[in-house]
């Protein structure tokens, strides 16, 4: 895998700092017609951060966390489904082929989430998000009723995470700028390609 999602994950860790917990969201199929869906696309910013191709996994970065700074959150794998979706990386993937500290398979996220919280006191998370906004704040209320029990600190306040990753997102590495290059050389050559057969 390659090193710009971890100097990614880095920047990040480094913008929301030690008191700080960031979740993202990766992009959900969308079906089409019946059970065929629509050609999957991932969030820029899921991907940004991880590399990460499967949908439906939530990304979590904790700074300096006993549990790890980086936890991936995965469907988990089924030989029977992987016939039709194509081999997932399931928890084992997600820390051995995607750099993940841990990883814990999405039904799993409430509770996980919910321990990861403890000790953090802003969480950074983009609002708006249909699939998880309830639940992100279901999670927070019951931190708080976990604080108000055992004490601890947890979440007071909520930011939002698309601020400083959209700003981390125009500076391009070395990398990602040779990238960009070969899809504009591509591009041209398709164009060029296509004026040979177009007339007036």
């Amino acid at each position: 895998m390659s090193d710009r999602y971890v100097d990614h994950r880095h920047l990040l860790a480094k913008e929301i700092g030690p008191d700080g917990l960031a979740v993202i969201p990766a992009a959900t199929e969308v079906i089409r017609n019946h059970d065929v869906p629509h050609q999957f696309r991932q969030d820029s910013a899921f991907w940004y951060l991880t590399g990460f191709h499967e949908p439906d996994a939530v990304a979590v970065i904790a700074p300096g966390h006993d549990e790890g700074d980086y936890t991936l959150f995965v469907n988990p794998k089924d030989p029977t489904q992987e016939v039709w979706t194509g081999i997932r990386a399931g928890t084992e993937g997600a820390t051995e082929k995607f750099g993940a500290d841990a990883a814990h398979e999405i039904g799993d996220l409430d509770s996980v989430l919910g321990r990861l919280m403890i000790g953090r006191e802003v969480l950074w998370y983009t609002a708006g998000n249909d699939r998880y906004d309830e639940r992100i704040n279901a999670i927070i209320s019951r931190a708080r009723s976990h604080r108000e029990r055992f004490g601890g600190v947890v979440p007071s306040a909520v930011k939002d995470v698309s601020v400083p990753l959209a700003e981390m997102m125009l500076i391009k590495g070395e990398d990602e700028a040779e990238s960009l290059r070969k899809a504009c050389h591509l591009s041209a050559d398709g164009h060029i390609e296509a004026m040979r057969f177009a007339r007036p």
